[in-house]
């Protein structure tokens, strides 16, 4: 019963949000529990969460707060979520931008990232 209740659940929230990859895990004391697949797309849903609550409600279920919990390492990840989660190289423009940056930065700490970011981005 309750698998059954998760499940419909999750359909709503697939029908009310246009974001993918957010799964319903539990729904107990009026709090939906979901998970997203990263921290942006929590952050993201959080936008929507009035939303989606004043629709859950208006078809019946008793939720009061959603809990979004972002998954920081999954494998089972929608296509287009993994692809933003892969590192992509840079494009000679922007390596250029950012070692003019790079020479123009007063921050040590500024100076270093900008270097790391290069280092990790070629081609």
């Amino acid at each position: 019963m309750q698998a059954g209740r998760l499940r419909e659940l999750q359909n709503l929230l697939d029908q009310c949000t246009p974001m993918p990859g957010l799964t319903v895990r539990s729904l107990q004391n009026l709090v939906l529990t979901i998970d997203a697949p990263n921290a942006s797309i929590a952050a993201k849903f959080r936008q929507f969460e009035p939303t989606v609550i004043a629709n859950l409600v208006e078809r019946g279920w008793k939720v009061s707060r959603i809990r979004v919990r972002p998954q920081l390492y999954t494998s089972d990840l929608p296509p287009s979520v993994a692809e933003t989660a892969t590192t992509r190289q840079l494009s000679a423009m922007a390596r250029s931008s950012l070692r003019e940056l790079e020479a123009k930065a007063l921050s040590p700490k500024l100076k270093e990232a900008l270097a790391h970011l290069l280092s990790s981005r070629t081609e």
